[in-house]
């Protein structure tokens, strides 16, 4: 739901400048650090979950989205097909990608503010953004402790 109003957002007024414009959608890290997000915490599951969203919301609007994470061949392995991956060494060494959508996310009390762009690859222009309130509670309860993804979590009291 917040994906979809994102991607509304940040692609109402944009209009691709040739046919079959593509568009990558990456991970949304946090503001302050701008790097990968730790292996655990809530943080690394909303910006995934963004990603995936957005991705979404912007192939249903009618855009191409690259896949940049597909594997060249699917792996089978006991009890699952692999087609994705985050192994770099595993992945084609080039696609074509006109625009990619980017953002971040910072944490305030009882929500996340994400902030989303969408940048020519090219010119480092950016040609949308958007900006919208998550609150904590739209992906985990507001029990004041939880487990979560191997570590415990506690919220505010």
């Amino acid at each position: 739901h917040y994906s979809e109003q994102i991607a509304l957002e940040l692609l109402q007024q944009f209009r691709p400048i040739k046919p079959n414009t593509s568009i990558a959608v990456g991970t949304l890290v946090p503001v302050n650090t701008l790097t990968s997000i730790s292996e655990k915490g809530p943080s690394k599951l909303i910006g995934l979950q963004m990603q995936e969203g957005l991705t979404t919301a912007v192939a249903q609007l009618g855009f191409e989205v690259i896949e940049y994470k597909t594997l060249p061949k699917i792996i089978l392995k006991p009890g699952q097909d692999s087609m994705l991956s985050r192994d770099v060494s595993q992945l084609k060494d080039k696609h074509k990608i006109d625009y990619f959508i980017t953002g971040t996310l910072t944490e305030v009390q009882d929500q996340y503010i994400v902030n989303v762009k969408l940048i020519d690859s090219r010119s480092n222009v950016i040609h949308g953004a958007a900006t919208k309130s998550v609150p904590l509670n739209a992906f985990w309860s507001q029990e004041k402790v939880q487990l979560r993804d191997g570590s415990l979590i506690r919220n505010h009291y």
